[in-house]
């Protein structure tokens, strides 16, 4: 009876009953923490697929009214710097973020948007996709180490606006906010509609000039993981049979480096669903 008594009055636990229940937590958590980030990373993918919504509106917009979708290729007056995804950028919202300018022609720099801003007036831009939810960003400002260039000069090609995607992979180097890699934009070649190859429907080059300034976190890794042979595979349609023919082959495709920030891993974000 006294040792019983004697218990009841310490009342706590002894060292061994401490260490299982600490055992049985940590168990817990191994096993709740990959469920917990399968579920962040989900609801980071239903968020970027939105925002592929809004910007596949606002093309669409963009195409209703101009009889076409804005291009991708890689041209424009400072060369390979100025492709597909500074094309979109300039389509929904303008080369200066001031609306898309109608006597445009998806060049850089073009002269149609200084002369209009000096002028004063800006009644005939378009913006296609609210400015607060583009996540619209200077290439210098999210690769410095690559471009190295001086922002102030208007002919540099840091100064050009991408759209970014919804990870926060990225710093901008200006605001100090987190933001995420460029959204590739790849146009159908409508004239190409009756070619036998996907190749021959999109450009992989298109969007080359982004791949080419690699990783920027990863020095050592300085190369994306997509090539042309990996980005046509992930494009082609299975849902036909003995034909290689690619999703959205009359419209356009949006790319999302997705969770990791690496084009052409299996977490890149389309603009479609397999």
């Amino acid at each position: 009876m006294g040792a019983i008594n004697k218990r009841k009055q310490n009342g706590g636990f002894t060292i061994i009953e401490l260490l299982t229940v600490m055992s049985v937590i940590i168990i817990l958590i191994g096993l709740l923490a990959p469920a917990l980030n399968m579920v962040r990373r989900f609801a980071w993918d239903v968020k970027q697929k939105n925002q592929f919504k809004s910007i596949e509106v606002a093309l669409e917009t963009f195409n209703a009214e101009w009889d076409g979708y804005p291009p991708s290729g890689w041209s424009g007056n400072i060369g390979d710097y100025y492709c597909g995804s500074a094309k979109l950028c300039e389509a929904v919202l303008g080369q200066d973020l001031l609306g898309f300018n109608p006597n445009a022609r998806f060049t850089y720099p073009d002269l149609t948007y200084p002369q209009s801003v000096a002028s004063g007036d800006l009644s005939n831009r378009r913006k296609y996709l609210p400015l607060e939810n583009a996540r619209a960003n200077r290439l210098g400002n999210l690769y410095p180490d690559q471009l190295n260039v001086d922002l102030s000069n208007a002919s540099l090609p840091g100064n050009i606006f991408v759209l970014c995607d919804v990870y926060p992979n990225l710093t901008n180097n200006e605001t100090g906010r987190s933001t995420g890699m460029p959204v590739l934009y790849f146009r159908a070649d409508i004239t190409a509609t009756n070619a036998k190859n996907i190749s021959d429907l999109y450009h992989f080059t298109d969007n080359m000039p982004i791949l080419e300034l690699g990783i920027p976190w990863r020095p050592a890794q300085p190369e994306h993981n997509l090539t042309a042979d990996i980005f046509y595979d992930q494009i082609k349609n299975e849902n036909i049979p003995g034909v290689e023919r690619p999703y959205r082959e009359g419209t356009f495709i949006l790319l999302s480096a997705g969770y990791d920030g690496v084009y052409g891993t299996e977490d890149d974000i389309y603009n479609f669903e397999k």
